[in-house]
Protein backbone atom coordinates (compact mmCIF):
# COMPACT_ATOMS: atom_id res chain seq x y z
CA UNK A 1 0.00 0.00 0.00
CA UNK A 2 1.12 3.22 -1.28
CA UNK A 3 1.68 6.09 1.99
CA UNK A 4 2.77 9.33 1.48
CA UNK A 5 5.57 9.78 3.60
CA UNK A 6 7.28 13.25 4.97
CA UNK A 7 10.92 12.33 5.53
CA UNK A 8 11.98 15.60 7.85
CA UNK A 9 15.70 14.97 7.68
CA UNK A 10 17.10 16.82 11.02
CA UNK A 11 20.67 17.04 12.65
CA UNK A 12 21.64 17.11 15.94
CA UNK A 13 23.41 19.85 16.01
CA UNK A 14 23.44 22.91 14.63
CA UNK A 15 20.11 23.97 12.82
CA UNK A 16 20.16 23.14 8.99
CA UNK A 17 17.65 21.85 6.38
CA UNK A 18 14.68 19.89 6.36
CA UNK A 19 14.09 17.61 3.37
CA UNK A 20 10.71 15.87 2.87
CA UNK A 21 9.01 14.22 0.12
CA UNK A 22 5.59 13.25 -0.45
CA UNK A 23 3.61 10.36 -1.94
CA UNK A 24 -0.26 9.26 -0.49
CA UNK A 25 -1.24 9.45 3.57
CA UNK A 26 1.41 11.34 5.73
CA UNK A 27 3.74 9.63 7.56
CA UNK A 28 6.86 11.42 9.65
CA UNK A 29 10.13 9.60 8.65
CA UNK A 30 13.27 10.55 11.14
CA UNK A 31 16.42 9.33 11.95
CA UNK A 32 15.18 6.94 14.46
CA UNK A 33 12.46 4.65 13.01
CA UNK A 34 9.82 3.50 14.32
CA UNK A 35 9.49 0.46 16.25
CA UNK A 36 7.42 -1.86 14.34
CA UNK A 37 10.15 -1.79 11.73
CA UNK A 38 12.42 -4.26 11.69
CA UNK A 39 16.10 -4.34 11.29
CA UNK A 40 16.50 -0.70 11.89
CA UNK A 41 15.22 -0.01 8.16
CA UNK A 42 11.62 1.67 7.09
CA UNK A 43 10.58 -1.74 5.98
CA UNK A 44 7.06 -0.31 6.76
CA UNK A 45 7.08 2.92 5.13
CA UNK A 46 5.92 1.88 0.96
CA UNK A 47 7.42 4.56 -1.13
CA UNK A 48 7.73 4.24 -4.45
CA UNK A 49 8.99 5.76 -7.69
CA UNK A 50 5.74 7.79 -7.66
CA UNK A 51 6.98 9.84 -4.92
CA UNK A 52 7.17 13.53 -5.34
CA UNK A 53 10.05 15.31 -5.42
CA UNK A 54 11.86 16.10 -2.08
CA UNK A 55 11.47 19.82 -0.67
CA UNK A 56 13.81 21.36 1.84
CA UNK A 57 13.51 24.55 3.94
CA UNK A 58 15.83 26.25 6.67
CA UNK A 59 19.13 26.83 7.35
CA UNK A 60 21.37 26.27 3.48
CA UNK A 61 24.80 26.59 4.49
CA UNK A 62 27.26 24.68 2.05
CA UNK A 63 24.18 24.08 0.08
CA UNK A 64 22.86 21.78 2.54
CA UNK A 65 18.93 23.05 1.31
CA UNK A 66 20.77 22.42 -2.50
CA UNK A 67 19.74 25.52 -3.77
CA UNK A 68 21.67 28.54 -5.51
CA UNK A 69 25.36 27.35 -4.69
CA UNK A 70 25.36 28.62 -0.91
CA UNK A 71 23.72 32.05 -2.33
CA UNK A 72 20.95 31.51 -0.04
CA UNK A 73 21.62 31.06 3.36
CA UNK A 74 18.30 30.51 4.92
CA UNK A 75 15.02 29.26 3.18
CA UNK A 76 11.44 29.59 4.92
CA UNK A 77 9.64 28.15 2.76
CA UNK A 78 10.05 24.57 0.56
CA UNK A 79 12.27 24.09 -1.96
CA UNK A 80 11.66 21.28 -4.80
CA UNK A 81 14.61 19.51 -5.40
CA UNK A 82 13.63 18.51 -9.08
CA UNK A 83 15.31 15.22 -10.15
CA UNK A 84 15.63 13.24 -6.93
CA UNK A 85 12.60 11.02 -6.77
CA UNK A 86 11.79 7.80 -5.74
CA UNK A 87 13.34 8.38 -1.97
CA UNK A 88 13.07 6.25 0.55
CA UNK A 89 14.73 7.86 3.50
CA UNK A 90 16.50 11.29 4.08
CA UNK A 91 19.05 12.82 6.91
CA UNK A 92 20.85 15.73 7.36
CA UNK A 93 24.08 16.34 9.26
CA UNK A 94 25.61 19.50 9.98
CA UNK A 95 26.50 20.69 6.57
CA UNK A 96 25.44 18.22 4.34
CA UNK A 97 22.20 16.04 3.36
CA UNK A 98 21.61 12.43 2.54
CA UNK A 99 18.92 10.45 0.74
CA UNK A 100 18.05 6.62 0.20
CA UNK A 101 16.13 5.34 -2.58
CA UNK A 102 14.25 3.01 -2.82
CA UNK A 103 16.19 1.30 -5.40
CA UNK A 104 19.31 0.79 -2.78
CA UNK A 105 21.16 4.01 -4.01
CA UNK A 106 22.60 6.21 -1.72
CA UNK A 107 22.95 9.96 -2.38
CA UNK A 108 24.43 12.84 -0.80
CA UNK A 109 24.96 17.02 -1.67
CA UNK A 110 25.76 20.13 0.46
CA UNK A 111 29.00 20.41 2.59
CA UNK A 112 31.96 18.01 2.72
CA UNK A 113 34.61 20.12 4.63
CA UNK A 114 35.43 16.77 6.36
CA UNK A 115 34.31 14.30 3.41
CA UNK A 116 31.10 13.70 4.84
CA UNK A 117 29.97 13.65 0.77
CA UNK A 118 31.55 10.20 0.55
CA UNK A 119 33.17 11.23 -3.09
CA UNK A 120 36.91 11.08 -1.97
CA UNK A 121 36.96 14.87 -1.87
CA UNK A 122 36.60 17.85 1.09
CA UNK A 123 34.76 20.08 -0.99
CA UNK A 124 30.59 21.36 -1.05
CA UNK A 125 28.53 20.04 -4.13
CA UNK A 126 24.15 21.19 -4.17
CA UNK A 127 23.32 19.07 -6.63
CA UNK A 128 23.20 15.14 -5.69
CA UNK A 129 25.19 12.87 -5.78
CA UNK A 130 25.18 8.57 -6.31
CA UNK A 131 27.37 7.51 -3.48
CA UNK A 132 26.70 3.70 -2.88
CA UNK A 133 24.31 1.33 -4.03
CA UNK A 134 22.78 -1.98 -2.23
CA UNK A 135 22.30 0.39 0.59
CA UNK A 136 19.38 -0.80 3.26
CA UNK A 137 19.64 1.90 5.68
CA UNK A 138 22.01 4.92 6.50
CA UNK A 139 22.06 7.31 9.40
CA UNK A 140 24.19 10.46 9.75
CA UNK A 141 26.23 12.39 12.74
CA UNK A 142 26.96 15.93 13.11
CA UNK A 143 29.66 15.29 10.08
CA UNK A 144 30.00 11.54 9.42
CA UNK A 145 27.51 9.21 7.76
CA UNK A 146 27.21 5.32 8.27
CA UNK A 147 25.64 3.57 5.66
CA UNK A 148 24.17 -0.23 6.24
CA UNK A 149 24.49 -2.43 3.11
CA UNK A 150 22.10 -5.73 2.59
CA UNK A 151 24.58 -8.12 3.09
CA UNK A 152 24.96 -6.58 6.77
CA UNK A 153 28.13 -4.69 5.89
CA UNK A 154 28.58 -0.70 7.30
CA UNK A 155 30.39 1.40 5.78
CA UNK A 156 31.18 4.86 7.31
CA UNK A 157 33.13 8.14 5.87
CA UNK A 158 33.27 11.70 7.13
CA UNK A 159 34.82 13.37 10.06
CA UNK A 160 36.69 11.41 12.70
CA UNK A 161 36.72 13.88 15.38
CA UNK A 162 35.69 17.91 15.75
CA UNK A 163 38.41 20.47 14.85
CA UNK A 164 41.67 19.54 16.68
CA UNK A 165 39.45 16.60 19.09
CA UNK A 166 39.68 13.32 17.69
CA UNK A 167 37.03 10.68 18.01
CA UNK A 168 37.16 7.85 15.39
CA UNK A 169 33.41 7.83 15.53
CA UNK A 170 34.24 6.26 11.46
CA UNK A 171 35.63 3.71 12.95
CA UNK A 172 38.06 2.74 10.58
CA UNK A 173 41.05 2.32 13.19
CA UNK A 174 42.65 6.06 12.34
CA UNK A 175 41.57 9.67 13.68
CA UNK A 176 41.90 11.42 9.86
CA UNK A 177 38.79 12.52 8.88
CA UNK A 178 37.63 9.71 5.86
CA UNK A 179 36.50 11.28 2.52
CA UNK A 180 35.60 7.89 1.18
CA UNK A 181 33.37 5.34 2.18
CA UNK A 182 35.40 2.63 4.00
CA UNK A 183 33.91 -0.98 5.35
CA UNK A 184 34.18 -0.81 9.31
CA UNK A 185 31.63 -3.90 10.55
CA UNK A 186 29.78 -6.72 9.24
CA UNK A 187 27.04 -8.76 10.42
CA UNK A 188 24.44 -6.10 11.28
CA UNK A 189 21.13 -5.33 10.81
CA UNK A 190 20.96 -2.11 11.84
CA UNK A 191 22.79 1.36 12.76
CA UNK A 192 22.56 4.92 14.25
CA UNK A 193 24.66 7.43 14.46
CA UNK A 194 25.09 10.23 17.08
CA UNK A 195 26.31 13.65 17.10
CA UNK A 196 30.21 11.91 17.06
CA UNK A 197 29.32 7.98 18.19
CA UNK A 198 27.83 5.51 16.11
CA UNK A 199 26.26 2.47 16.59
CA UNK A 200 25.77 -0.83 15.10
CA UNK A 201 23.23 -3.67 16.06
CA UNK A 202 24.29 -7.45 15.07
CA UNK A 203 21.79 -10.38 13.73
CA UNK A 204 22.79 -12.02 17.45
CA UNK A 205 20.91 -9.19 19.54
CA UNK A 206 24.37 -7.41 20.47
CA UNK A 207 25.68 -4.03 20.33
CA UNK A 208 28.79 -2.27 18.99
CA UNK A 209 30.01 1.54 19.74
CA UNK A 210 32.35 3.70 18.31
CA UNK A 211 33.57 7.36 18.93
CA UNK A 212 33.87 9.98 21.74
CA UNK A 213 33.11 8.54 24.77
CA UNK A 214 33.51 11.29 27.17
CA UNK A 215 29.97 10.92 28.52
CA UNK A 216 30.05 7.25 28.57
CA UNK A 217 27.58 7.17 24.93
CA UNK A 218 29.71 4.00 24.03
CA UNK A 219 28.38 1.77 26.97
CA UNK A 220 31.51 -0.25 27.73
CA UNK A 221 32.22 0.85 30.90
CA UNK A 222 34.76 3.52 30.14
CA UNK A 223 35.53 7.00 29.45
CA UNK A 224 37.88 6.57 26.57
CA UNK A 225 37.33 7.08 22.79
CA UNK A 226 37.32 4.35 20.55
CA UNK A 227 38.40 4.26 17.04
CA UNK A 228 37.09 0.60 16.59
CA UNK A 229 33.75 -1.18 17.38
CA UNK A 230 33.68 -2.26 21.01
CA UNK A 231 30.49 -4.31 22.95
CA UNK A 232 28.39 -2.82 25.13
CA UNK A 233 28.85 -4.08 28.08
CA UNK A 234 25.46 -5.54 30.53
CA UNK A 235 24.32 -3.90 33.92
CA UNK A 236 26.59 -2.68 36.24
CA UNK A 237 29.27 -3.46 33.96
CA UNK A 238 28.30 -7.05 34.07
CA UNK A 239 28.31 -9.02 31.00
CA UNK A 240 26.65 -8.13 27.72
CA UNK A 241 23.99 -5.94 26.35
CA UNK A 242 22.13 -8.99 24.79
CA UNK A 243 18.63 -10.06 23.03
CA UNK A 244 18.79 -6.21 21.01
CA UNK A 245 15.88 -5.34 18.78
CA UNK A 246 16.41 -1.79 17.96
CA UNK A 247 19.28 0.93 18.57
CA UNK A 248 18.93 4.72 19.14
CA UNK A 249 21.13 7.12 19.53
CA UNK A 250 20.52 10.68 20.34
CA UNK A 251 23.41 13.76 20.70
CA UNK A 252 25.30 11.77 23.46
CA UNK A 253 23.18 9.11 24.58
CA UNK A 254 21.80 5.77 23.62
CA UNK A 255 18.60 3.63 23.47
CA UNK A 256 18.16 -0.04 23.04
CA UNK A 257 14.88 -1.68 22.84
CA UNK A 258 15.06 -5.50 23.92
CA UNK A 259 12.92 -7.92 22.06
CA UNK A 260 10.98 -8.35 25.28
CA UNK A 261 9.97 -4.18 24.45
CA UNK A 262 11.67 -3.08 27.37
CA UNK A 263 14.03 0.09 27.25
CA UNK A 264 17.61 0.23 28.29
CA UNK A 265 19.75 3.70 28.04
CA UNK A 266 23.02 5.11 28.49
CA UNK A 267 25.10 8.13 28.04
CA UNK A 268 24.97 11.78 28.93
CA UNK A 269 22.48 12.77 31.59
CA UNK A 270 23.49 16.04 33.14
CA UNK A 271 19.66 17.13 31.56
CA UNK A 272 17.88 14.17 33.00
CA UNK A 273 17.58 13.08 29.29
CA UNK A 274 18.07 9.01 30.35
CA UNK A 275 14.69 9.18 31.94
CA UNK A 276 15.82 7.92 35.07
CA UNK A 277 14.79 10.54 38.01
CA UNK A 278 18.74 11.51 38.03
CA UNK A 279 21.37 13.68 36.55
CA UNK A 280 24.22 11.22 36.77
CA UNK A 281 25.88 10.26 33.60
CA UNK A 282 25.42 6.25 33.34
CA UNK A 283 28.56 4.80 31.07
CA UNK A 284 26.13 0.66 31.33
CA UNK A 285 23.01 0.61 30.36
CA UNK A 286 20.00 1.39 32.85
CA UNK A 287 16.26 0.58 32.50
CA UNK A 288 14.05 3.17 31.55
CA UNK A 289 11.74 4.49 33.88
CA UNK A 290 7.92 5.05 33.15
CA UNK A 291 6.27 8.30 32.81
CA UNK A 292 6.82 10.45 36.05
CA UNK A 293 9.27 8.51 37.41
CA UNK A 294 6.27 5.47 38.11
CA UNK A 295 7.47 1.67 37.12
CA UNK A 296 9.56 0.74 34.16
CA UNK A 297 8.48 2.21 30.10
CA UNK A 298 6.79 -0.06 27.95
CA UNK A 299 4.14 -0.14 24.91
CA UNK A 300 6.55 2.24 22.97
CA UNK A 301 5.87 2.54 19.53
CA UNK A 302 8.17 6.05 18.03
CA UNK A 303 11.53 6.93 19.78
CA UNK A 304 13.56 10.24 18.95
CA UNK A 305 16.41 11.59 20.51
CA UNK A 306 17.93 14.83 20.43
CA UNK A 307 21.06 16.13 21.67
CA UNK A 308 20.07 16.86 25.14
CA UNK A 309 16.65 15.32 25.09
CA UNK A 310 14.37 12.11 24.57
CA UNK A 311 11.03 11.28 22.79
CA UNK A 312 8.37 8.69 23.03
CA UNK A 313 5.15 7.76 21.82
CA UNK A 314 3.36 4.92 23.74
CA UNK A 315 1.04 2.65 22.29
CA UNK A 316 -1.94 4.82 23.55
CA UNK A 317 -0.85 7.76 21.27
CA UNK A 318 0.36 9.72 24.18
CA UNK A 319 3.98 11.77 23.92
CA UNK A 320 6.40 11.64 26.82
CA UNK A 321 9.60 13.73 26.66
CA UNK A 322 12.86 14.29 29.02
CA UNK A 323 15.64 15.91 29.27
CA UNK A 324 16.51 19.63 28.71
CA UNK A 325 13.88 22.15 27.72
CA UNK A 326 15.18 25.36 27.99
CA UNK A 327 14.26 25.72 23.85
CA UNK A 328 10.75 24.34 24.88
CA UNK A 329 11.89 20.85 22.76
CA UNK A 330 9.77 18.78 25.70
CA UNK A 331 6.40 20.96 24.63
CA UNK A 332 5.34 21.26 28.29
CA UNK A 333 5.18 25.03 27.88
CA UNK A 334 7.71 25.74 30.29
CA UNK A 335 11.60 25.74 29.16
CA UNK A 336 12.77 23.45 32.56
CA UNK A 337 14.43 20.35 32.56
CA UNK A 338 12.50 17.23 33.48
CA UNK A 339 14.26 13.93 35.37
CA UNK A 340 11.42 11.83 34.62
CA UNK A 341 8.90 11.73 31.59
CA UNK A 342 7.00 13.88 30.98
CA UNK A 343 3.62 14.22 28.58
CA UNK A 344 3.91 16.64 25.67
CA UNK A 345 1.15 19.08 26.28
CA UNK A 346 -1.36 20.04 23.46
CA UNK A 347 -1.90 23.16 21.08
CA UNK A 348 -1.64 26.24 22.88
CA UNK A 349 -0.98 24.04 26.50
CA UNK A 350 -4.33 22.84 26.30
CA UNK A 351 -4.95 19.41 27.08
CA UNK A 352 -2.23 16.76 25.65
CA UNK A 353 -1.24 15.83 22.22
CA UNK A 354 -3.13 12.43 21.45
CA UNK A 355 -3.61 9.76 18.41
CA UNK A 356 0.11 10.21 18.04
CA UNK A 357 1.98 7.76 15.37
CA UNK A 358 5.78 8.91 15.42
CA UNK A 359 8.35 11.64 16.26
CA UNK A 360 11.21 13.40 15.68
CA UNK A 361 13.32 16.65 15.77
CA UNK A 362 16.25 18.06 16.16
CA UNK A 363 18.96 19.76 18.75
CA UNK A 364 16.84 21.99 20.31
CA UNK A 365 13.24 21.11 18.53
CA UNK A 366 10.76 17.80 18.44
CA UNK A 367 7.91 17.21 15.99
CA UNK A 368 5.21 14.78 15.57
CA UNK A 369 2.21 12.93 13.60
CA UNK A 370 -0.78 11.97 14.58
CA UNK A 371 -3.19 9.18 12.93
CA UNK A 372 -4.74 12.16 10.93
CA UNK A 373 -1.71 13.43 8.94
CA UNK A 374 -1.45 16.54 11.10
CA UNK A 375 2.20 17.72 11.78
CA UNK A 376 2.87 19.40 14.84
CA UNK A 377 5.94 20.84 16.16
CA UNK A 378 7.53 23.24 18.67
CA UNK A 379 11.56 23.75 20.62
CA UNK A 380 14.07 26.31 19.07
CA UNK A 381 12.63 28.14 15.00
CA UNK A 382 15.44 30.34 15.09
CA UNK A 383 16.65 29.23 11.57
CA UNK A 384 12.83 28.59 10.70
CA UNK A 385 13.22 24.63 11.59
CA UNK A 386 9.70 24.06 12.21
CA UNK A 387 9.38 23.86 8.83
CA UNK A 388 5.82 25.89 6.98
CA UNK A 389 2.54 24.99 7.22
CA UNK A 390 2.67 22.71 10.24
CA UNK A 391 1.10 23.19 13.75
CA UNK A 392 3.39 24.89 16.42
CA UNK A 393 2.66 24.36 20.34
Amino acid sequence: MLRRTICISIISIFLLPLTILSCSNTRLMVPSDDLDDTGGNNDDVGVSETCAPLVSWGRNNFDAVGINSGVLEFSLSPVNYAGLSGVSKTMAGRYHSVALKSDGTLWTWGGGPNGQLGEGTFSYRAEPKQILSGVADVSTGSEHVLALKSDGTVWAWGANGFGTDRYGQVGNNSTLDQPDPVQVFSDAVAISAGRYHSMALKSDGTVWTWGRNETGQLGDNTLVHKLTPVQVVGVGGVGFLTDVDKIYAGGYHNVAVKRDATLWTWGYNTYGQLCDNTTTTKKTPIQVLGPLGVGLLDNVVSIYLGRYHSLFVKTDGTVWAAGGGAYGQLGITTVVNKKVLTQVLGVGGVGTLANIESVGGGQYFSFAVDADDNIYAWGDNSDGQLGPSVTTL
